[in-house]
C-alpha cells in the first residue's frame, strides 16, 4: 500500500453534522475486519480519514479524524466526549474554575441506538445476546417519523476530542437560534471559542504523519458559514500549503416568506464569497432545484420513496454522493491527493464545482451496461446537486467516479460488433461513452469493484422496482425486504452551470436585503457582492467563448 496521506474532517452546523453521520456510517459499513475473508478486493485506505486509538481497556478502536461543531443541546442521547475513553480525556482537557452547570433535558435512546450498544457489548466480548438482531439489517420504521438529531443516527464513534458545542447559542429545531452569517464571523473572533476550535484541529493535525489537508462540511445558510469562515483563513495561516475542500451542505429552503428566506439565501451568498480565497474547492450540495422561493426539490430515478422535508432523507443522498466523489483520495494504490485533485479541476480559477449524482446507478437483469448508456443518447446519467444546474453543457473538465459497475454484464457478444475490436472491458465502454457525450471535456476516470453497502440506520427511499442487490426487475420487492447493495456514478465537474449559480448568489445579496439586516457594513456587504460578480463572470467569460466556437 502507498503512503497514507491523512484528511482532517470538519463538521460546522446541525445539517453538515447530519450529512456527516451519513457519510461515516457509509464509511464503516464498507470497513474489512480481520480475519480477511478469502478473497476479498480491500479498495480503500481507511487511515486516510480515521485514526487508530486503544481504550483504557486495551481495546483497539477506529474513530473519524474529525472536528464535529454544533450548538449547545444538539446532541440528545450522544455524550460530547464519547464513550470510548471518557474520562482521561474529560478530565485532561476541562479546566475546573468558574464551571457553570446547566442542567439539560434527560433524552432515552431510541432502538437503533439501544441496539447499537449491544451489538459494542458483544463486540466488548461483555454481554453477548445469541438472539440479537443484525442492526445493519434490522429494519427501524420509526426512524422516518422521530429522528430529530443527527446523533439519532450516527453508527460510527466519535474521538472525545471530536465534539466542539457553542455554548452562546442553544439548538432548537423548530426555529433558528443561529441565523446570520454576520453572527459566526463575532462568534469565531472571541477568544475562547476560536482557541478551543484551534486546540482540536492542531490535536489531530499533531499526529499526521503526512497531513495533505482538510475537508469542511458546513451549513453556508446561517450562522455557521460565518464561523466556517473564519475557521479557513485560519488554517490558511497556519496550515498554508495544505488543501481546503469546502462543501457547503445546504440544506432544504425553509417555508417561510419575507425576511427569513431572503436572510437564508443571503446567508449562503455570503458563505461562498468569504470562503473563496481561502479554499482550493468548493462543491456546493443540496436536493433544492434553485435558489427561488418556488423552487422545486430534485427528484432522483429509484428514490421512490424520497421526502426532501427530511434531513434524513437529504442527508442521505448528499452524504452518498460526496461519499463516492472522494473515493480517489482513500484508493489503497494510485490514491489522488486534494492538491492534485484541486490543480486538475479549478482551472481558470474557477474553484466552485458541481456535484452529480447516479445514486443507485440502475442495473438491469436483461441489458447490459452498454446498452444502458446508449439507451441515454446525449443526456447525461446523473442529476445536479446544485441549485441552478441543469447538466445541459459540456464541463471544462471532469473527474467522474463509479462504484459497483463491474457487477454489470458489460457489453453483450452481439454489442462487441459496435465497438473497437477489444474495448469490451468496463473502462473502455465508459470512456468511449464519455468520450461521446463530453467530446472537448478531459475526463478523469476513477472506478471501484465494491458496491455501495446499505446498512441501517440509512433510509430505505429505493423504488420497490429494485432488489435487494439494487438490480432493477419486472416484480416489486416486498416490504420486508430493503435494499443491501447499489451501484453508484458521480461527476465532480468544472463546469459552465455554475454561472447561473453564482449569478444567482449575488442576486440575493443585491436585490434581497440592506446591509443592515445582515448586521453588516454598507462596504462590507458590497465587496462581498463584488466577489459574487466576479465569480460569475469567470465562468460567463469562458462559456461565451465556447458557444461562440460551437456556433462557428
Amino acid at each position: 500500500m502507498a503512503l497514507t496521506k491523512e484528511i482532517i474532517t470538519i463538521q460546522a452546523g446541525h445539517y453538515a453534522n447530519f450529512v456527516g453521520a451519513q457519510f461515516w456510517n457509509l464509511e464503516e459499513s464498507s470497513f474489512v475486519y480481520h480475519p480477511v475473508p478469502e478473497g476479498t478486493q480491500i479498495e480503500v485506505n481507511n487511515n486516510v480519514l480515521f485514526r487508530e486509538g486503544m481504550t483504557a481497556a486495551g481495546v483497539t478502536t477506529f474513530t473519524p479524524r474529525l472536528l464535529a461543531y454544533d450548538l449547545k443541546g444538539s446532541l440528545k442521547t450522544l455524550k460530547q466526549y464519547g464513550d470510548l475513553y471518557e474520562s482521561s480525556v474529560r478530565n485532561e482537557s476541562v479546566q475546573w474554575e468558574n464551571v457553570e452547570v446547566i442542567k439539560e433535558e434527560a433524552y432515552e435512546k431510541n432502538e437503533f441506538l439501544k441496539d447499537l450498544a449491544k451489538e459494542s457489548a458483544a463486540d466488548n466480548a461483555i454481554a453477548a445476546d445469541p438472539n440479537d438482531v443484525n442492526l445493519r439489517e434490522k429494519s427501524y420504521a420509526f426512524l422516518e417519523t422521530q429522528v430529530d438529531v443527527w446523533s439519532d443516527i450516527l453508527r460510527v464513534y466519535y474521538h472525545p476530542r471530536t465534539i466542539s458545542l457553542c455554548k452562546k447559542y442553544s439548538f432548537d429545531k423548530s426555529a433558528d437560534a443561529f441565523p446570520l452569517h454576520a453572527q459566526g464571523l463575532q462568534l469565531y473572533q472571541e477568544e475562547m471559542v476560536q482557541d478551543d476550535v484551534d486546540e482540536r484541529i492542531r490535536y489531530f493535525a499533531e499526529e499526521c504523519d503526512h497531513l495533505q489537508g482538510f475537508q469542511v462540511l458546513f451549513d453556508p445558510c446561517g450562522g455557521f458559514g460565518g464561523v466556517t469562515a473564519k475557521m479557513a483563513t485560519t488554517m490558511t495561516d497556519d496550515y498554508s500549503k495544505k488543501a481546503i475542500f469546502a462543501i457547503p451542505c445546504i440544506a432544504t429552503c425553509p417555508d417561510t416568506v419575507g425576511v427569513a428566506r431572503k436572510t437564508w439565501h443571503s446567508n449562503c451568498a455570503l458563505s461562498i464569497a468569504t470562503l473563496y480565497e481561502s479554499c482550493s474547492m468548493i462543491a456546493p450540495i443540496s436536493v433544492d432545484s434553485a435558489v427561488v422561493t418556488s423552487a422545486l426539490p430534485r427528484r432522483f430515478d429509484y428514490l421512490d420513496y424520497f421526502d426532501p422535508s427530511k434531513d434524513y432523507h437529504s442527508s442521505a443522498i448528499l452524504a452518498a454522493a460526496f461519499n463516492v466523489a472522494s473515493l480517489p483520495l482513500r484508493c489503497r494504490s494510485n490514491a489522488t491527493t486534494l492538491s492534485e485533485m484541486s490543480s486538475a479541476l479549478t482551472v481558470f480559477d474557477r474553484k466552485l464545482l458541481t456535484i452529480s449524482c447516479a445514486f443507485p446507478f440502475p442495473r438491469f437483469e436483461d441489458r447490459s451496461l452498454f446498452a444502458y448508456l446508449k439507451s441515454l443518447e446525449d443526456r447525461q446519467p446523473w442529476t445536479p446537486l446544485v441549485p441552478n444546474a441543469s447538466n445541459v453543457k459540456i464541463p471544462v473538465v471532469q473527474h467522474v467516479v463509479c462504484k459497483g459497475l463491474t457487477s454489470f454484464q458489460i457489453v453483450s457478444e452481439l454489442e462487441k460488433r459496435e465497438l473497437p475490436y477489444g474495448c469490451w472491458k468496463l473502462e473502455d465502454v465508459l470512456r468511449q461513452y464519455l468520450g461521446d457525450v463530453f467530446p472537448s471535456c478531459p475526463n478523469m476516470l476513477h472506478s471501484f469493484d465494491s458496491l455501495c453497502h446499505i446498512e441501517s440506520p440509512f433510509p430505505q427511499l429505493f423504488s420497490r422496482k429494485l432488489n435487494r442487490d439494487g438490480i432493477v426487475t419486472q416484480s416489486d420487492r416486498d416490504d420486508a425486504t430493503g435494499v443491501r447493495h447499489v451501484a453508484a456514478a458521480v461527476a465532480l465537474q468544472n463546469s459552465d452551470e455554475m454561472a447561473a449559480y453564482a449569478n444567482s448568489l449575488a442576486d440575493a445579496i443585491k436585490y434581497s436585503l440592506r446591509a443592515k439586516d445582515l448586521c453588516l457594513e454598507d462596504d462590507v456587504v458590497r465587496e462581498h457582492l463584488e466577489t459574487l460578480v466576479n465569480i460569475a463572470s469567470y465562468y460567463q467569460s469562458w462559456s461565451g467563448s465556447s458557444s461562440a466556437s460551437d456556433s462557428d
